[in-house]
């Protein structure tokens, strides 16, 4: 499945939640995710993650629900993805670490938005260590279109998460080691 996003920083969470509403979305969960990155190791030290750039993530919502997903980089905004359900990420975590290099950590609050006129996800996201955003996801014409009705600046979009925390790591300011990814899982828990 492939997936066009784009994300933007945003100062007051209620503002912009006013302007969703007023253009026909509504909100229908808000969730916690907890995404944990597995990269090759030599895929790890790129100023900028290039197309066929791919990752594992393994995410676990408030729900328990777990889901192992290989993600490549398509473009600057598009990922193909390939999800699956699993039943007990303590062992897809070893596994994993087994074979490839235990990276980043990715924990946010996600408010989901939707309307039935559009094809578009809107979420709402409190991403730890990073601050609020808004991302659209979705087909891309509809995307842009929202971007420009809600008053968003392209050049103003944000990079995946993922990245903004690996370029935190280059500068010395987060590292997470084996033990970080157990003991947040415990947490989510």
């Amino acid at each position: 499945m492939k997936e066009f996003e784009h994300r933007f920083k945003i100062e007051s969470r209620n503002k912009i939640e006013s302007k969703i509403s007023e253009i026909g979305f509504k909100k229908q969960v808000t969730k916690k995710q907890l995404d944990l990155i597995f990269e090759k190791e030599e895929l790890s030290n790129f100023d900028a993650f290039p197309p066929g750039y791919w990752i594992i993530r393994l995410r676990i919502e408030d729900d328990r629900k777990s889901k192992l997903e290989m993600k490549e980089r398509i473009d600057d905004n598009t990922w193909e993805e390939h999800p699956f359900e699993i039943s007990n990420p303590e062992n897809a975590i070893y596994v994993l670490s087994k074979m490839l290099n235990a990276s980043r950590i990715i924990s946010k609050e996600r408010q989901v938005w939707k309307s039935d006129k559009s094809n578009v996800e809107i979420a709402v996201d409190d991403v730890d260590k990073l601050g609020s955003f808004i991302e659209f996801e979705g087909p891309e014409n509809e995307v842009l279109e929202l971007i420009e009705i809600l008053g968003f600046n392209l050049k103003e979009s944000q990079p995946p998460y993922g990245t903004l925390i690996y370029r935190m790591q280059k500068q010395n300011k987060l590292s997470f080691n084996l033990n970080d990814f157990y003991n947040a899982l415990k947490n989510a828990s």
